[in-house]
């Protein structure tokens, strides 16, 4: 199936997480970051590749990774349908394979909560599945991430009432971050939410502290 948001166009794939309402919500909030033609960025679990692409029209280069090869695959394609070549696609679970520091890390974590006992073995169910809590992979994210940001450097991640969003924000404060909600989506069993976080300089490091 062929989808095409904010111009930019993607095939849909097999074994592939299809875009969905999550997706475009995040893909709306990069217009956020206010990313410029220096720019490197770094997407975590690219799936088809539509928000690493329409974010490499904007940058310098962007970096997307997936544990799914099918998804690896897919993105390479889509890639090539719209022409954009500043684009690296590399197989990576979370930050196992970069060595480098971004402007920018963009990530759709799987964030629904599933007992152990409910899941297969379809990939598929890694781009959704969060574990107990639907928290187990934005952890090892939000531990891990600030070592691969720039000075200032900048997160936009997608959460979900369900895995309780406001611990994203609380671990993102204390690691020194400001943050922000910049869009939210109230669906019939959830609320969805980008939120934007930047590294902060000393001094507005210590005001945000004192308001934890």
């Amino acid at each position: 199936m062929r989808i095409e948001h904010k111009g930019t166009k993607i095939s849909t794939c097999k074994h592939v997480y299809e875009p969905s309402e999550d997706t475009f919500l995040l893909m709306d909030s990069l217009r956020y970051l206010n990313i410029r033609p220096t720019d490197n960025i770094l997407e975590i679990g690219t799936g088809t590749g539509i928000i690493a692409l329409h974010a490499a029209k904007h940058a310098k280069q962007v970096t997307a990774t997936d544990i799914n090869s099918y998804a690896l695959n897919c993105a390479k394609k889509n890639a090539e349908l719209n022409n954009i070549n500043n684009i690296e696609i590399i197989k990576s679970n979370l930050f196992a394979n970069i060595s480098k520091r971004y402007n920018i890390i963009i990530f759709n974590p799987p964030y629904l909560p599933q007992e152990k006992s409910e899941t297969s073995d379809d990939i598929i169910d890694c781009a959704w599945n969060g574990g107990k809590d639907g928290r187990e992979t934005t952890g090892k994210f939000l531990n891990l991430a600030p070592l691969y940001l720039k000075e200032t450097g900048q997160i936009l991640i997608l959460d979900s009432s369900k895995s309780k969003y406001k611990k994203t924000l609380d671990t993102l404060r204390k690691k020194g971050f400001t943050v922000k909600i910049v869009k939210r989506m109230n669906l019939f069993f959830e609320e969805l939410v980008v939120i934007k976080a930047k590294k902060c300089n000393y001094i507005n490091y210590k005001k945000q502290k004192r308001h934890l």
